[in-house]
């Protein structure tokens, strides 16, 4: 039966819209259970309201959405015989009407949410059976990714909008139209054909591979793409050249296939081979290569013309984002990215944040096919993606994206005013930095240093491993661009979904494997290099501050203070300048949270992050679709472990900062004030807000606010009493869309 169900959802899927792939459903059930109908009950928007969106077979009568709403409470099957005489079913019909006999409802369930109710009906006195409801709960469970997809088409009620979520990638918001490359070329749609003129094809093929290495070449996105990102291009313009892609191609035209089906089998074939590969990297280069041939093919297909449809204001769809799909659409067009897949780490959405693009992954029930030239909001702050918008909710956010922008300039009024508290207590707000375009609106917020430099990007571009010299140049730019004020660099933080390409990683749960420190003491040699460059880059600045990873251990510190005070006496023996940087540990697993004592008498600093320690300490992956919601650092457990390791550290006389989420967020900066942190570190978007909060609350109001919110028992509860602190200081405009 299961496989009979997978078939039938697989049918279903090619239907061209959601109404018939739902009719598909809906009459097998009719035939699979022998009944008299088949009916499907939604809920409406955040609503508990069920509504009959389509049934099969005869129509579903009373005391049918009764008994829905009952199965819908219960969040349980529901099998009924004379459901007539059941009570809360109301009066029996009169004579003449047909009478149902035998009832059976399923409710239809995603993440904790019953999104609509299945249920089916029989006129003669045969019973539903408990296996009857297993195997209709089991096709519920498959109608979750289909209901609530989409807004209900039913004529009984006016359309609405329809509100996806993902995993924000890159902040921002934009307003514009979808567009979907993928509706316009699909390599696995490509028919079979020959060619009589072997050297015209080769030709066409040629013009292709040309057409798109001038795109990558000669693009806006590169032109504005800072330097840094050179190699992500260099990267795909090597593929475009790899005799393993282009002479297999043609290969193929000679025996007698067209080009486009010959670079199908090709890429084909190189995606299969990268796939099957142990190295998460090379899997993941699969994936540039898809993009590549999608390209190619585009050109192939003649379809230039169809630049000329991208909409002026384009939101890029589709499962992924390579680079090849952002530099094939002009720049001045390009407004956001939307990922029905993909990560915060592909090469287009990496571009797409340096570049001030807004960009979400991981966004369920889009299908980009369906969705082309759809108007749509995509704010890059929350991961939302407002389909088809109302025009009152379109211009209510363009109206806040105007506000925001006046709001923005009221703050910068503020960039050279203390952070500091009415009653005297001053925070240090400094800058998260990823790439060096980041640095002039950092300076420009007013941050106070750099609170976290992700030294992993630069290797993360590179398909090579970056020498000793090359590393020292890049930190020392950094160290230079805020001297004198104190930069905070991380050492290689690489593992987990930050996988190097010359590091051959296998494993079961990268999330809890060879990630951070692990993975630096584990490889010495690279470590030892970029321990060399650090402490080459400070011997001319001096503010450089030195920060381990996702450090558990003590003896993980011991041992890298062993190989730093190593790396000192041999750059010293080569008679080079250096000095030893002030060291730090990242707090962001519950062990290093318990044994903080230990840990704090071994360092001079600690920073707390709170996007690891809130996944850690919930058991919850923040970028899961299923359980991302529940990654809330909000959440009281999780600011106990804050608070745990912050009140540890300052008992050993060690200062505290706080980097993550929770930092740039007005209202955990809020909270971070009440503990009496001593740094926040963040996005620098985010620093005038923080820095308004910090000067609207005295440190004593803060500490209150704190101590409430440890006795609450949920981040919702956190959260209220929060915003209704905010609001009686008169700066809720603080929490605006785009905070």
């Amino acid at each position: 039966m299961l496989k009979k169900i997978g078939l039938l959802f697989r049918d279903a899927s090619l239907q061209p819209d959601r109404s018939r792939a739902l009719g598909l459903v809906l009459d097998w059930v009719v035939d699979e259970f022998q009944v008299d109908v088949c009916a499907l009950y939604e809920k409406s928007g955040q609503s508990d309201d069920l509504h009959l969106l389509t049934f099969a077979g005869s129509p579903p009568q009373e005391p049918s959405p009764s008994l829905a709403n009952q199965v819908a409470a219960g969040f349980a099957p529901v099998r009924l015989e004379l459901p007539w005489h059941h009570s809360s079913c109301g009066p029996e019909p009169k004579d003449g009407q047909r009478v149902f006999h035998a009832y059976l409802g399923v409710p239809i369930i995603r993440l904790r949410r019953v999104l609509g109710v299945l249920e089916a009906q029989r006129k003669d006195d045969r019973p539903f059976t408990e296996e009857d409801a297993s195997l209709l709960l089991t096709l519920s469970l498959q109608l979750a990714g289909m209901v609530g997809t989409e807004e209900p088409q039913s004529a009984l009620e006016p359309y609405r909008q329809k509100v996806h979520t993902g995993a924000p990638a890159a902040p921002g918001v934009a307003v514009g139209r979808l567009y979907s490359l993928a509706s316009h070329v699909a390599l696995d749609s490509v028919p079979d054909s020959t060619v009589t003129d072997v050297d015209a094809e080769i030709g066409d093929f040629h013009n292709a591979l040309e057409a798109v290495q001038g795109e990558l070449g000669g693009s806006g996105i590169r032109v504005r793409a800072p330097q840094d990102l050179t190699a992500l291009f260099q990267a795909h313009e090597m593929i475009l050249s790899d005799p393993h892609l282009v002479d297999e191609v043609i290969a193929r035209i000679r025996r007698g296939q067209c080009a486009p089906a010959a670079l199908r089998d090709t890429t084909r074939e190189l995606i299969a081979r990268f796939e099957a590969m142990d190295d998460a990297y090379l899997q993941a280069r699969a994936e540039d290569i898809r993009a590549i041939g999608r390209r190619i093919l585009f050109h192939l297909h003649g379809h230039t013309d169809a630049l000329g449809a991208v909409p002026e204001q384009a939101i890029l769809l589709g499962q992924s984002m390579g680079l090849t799909c952002i530099t094939g659409v002009p720049a001045e067009r390009l407004a956001g990215l939307v990922c029905t897949g993909g990560s915060p780490l592909s090469h287009g959405v990496i571009v797409a944040r340096a570049l001030g693009i807004p960009a979400i992954v991981g966004v369920a029930g889009l299908i980009p096919d369906r969705c082309d030239g759809r108007e749509v909001i995509l704010d890059g702050y929350r991961g939302r993606v407002i389909l088809d918008p109302a025009p009152e909710v379109r211009a209510e956010f363009l109206r806040l994206q105007q506000e925001e922008s006046d709001f923005l300039g009221e703050l910068s009024a503020q960039r050279d005013l203390p952070s500091q508290t009415p009653d005297g207590r001053r925070v240090s707000l400094e800058a998260n930095i990823s790439l060096f375009n980041e640095i002039p609106l950092a300076k420009e917020r007013g941050a106070a240093g750099v609170g976290l430099y992700r030294s992993e990007f630069p290797f993360l571009l590179r398909d090579t491993l970056l020498g000793e010299d090359a590393q020292c140049e890049i930190y020392s730019e950094l160290l230079g661009a805020f001297h004198p004020l104190p930069v905070t660099i991380r050492a290689l933080d690489a593992g987990g979904d930050k996988v190097l390409p010359y590091l051959r990683l296998s494993e079961n749960n990268p999330a809890l494997g060879q990630r951070g420190i692990r993975l630096c003491l584990e490889h010495p040699d690279i470590f030892l290099i970029q321990l060399r460059a650090l402490l080459r880059a400070n011997a001319r600045y001096g503010n450089l501050r030195l920060l381990l990873p996702m450090v558990t251990l003590v003896s993980e510190l011991r041992e890298t203070q062993r190989l730093i005070e190593q790396v000192y006496v041999d750059l010293q023996e080569e008679g080079r300048r250096v000095a030893r940087p002030p060291l730090g540990i990242m707090v962001e697993v519950p062990a290093a949270v318990f044994r903080i004592d230990e840990l704090a008498v071994e360092v001079d600093f600690i920073s707390i992050g709170t996007n690891d320690l809130t996944q850690y300490v919930l058991a919850a992956d923040r970028t899961s679709s299923q359980v991302g919601e529940m990654c809330d650092p909000l959440t009281p457990a999780v600011l106990a472990a804050i608070g745990f390791a912050a009140e540890g550290a300052r008992r050993r006389g060690v200062a505290v900062s706080v980097c993550g989420e929770l930092a740039g967020d007005p209202l955990g900066a809020l909270l971070m004030l009440g503990l009496g942190v001593d740094a926040l570190s963040m996005a620098p978007g985010s620093i005038l807000r923080v820095k308004q909060v910090i000067r609207g609350f005295s440190a004593r109001l803060a500490r209150e606010l704190w101590e409430r919110s440890l006795q609450e028992d949920s981040a919702r509860g956190v959260r209220s009493i929060l915003i209704q602190a905010l609001e009686n200081e008169g700066i809720g405009g603080l929490l605006r869309p785009g905070k």
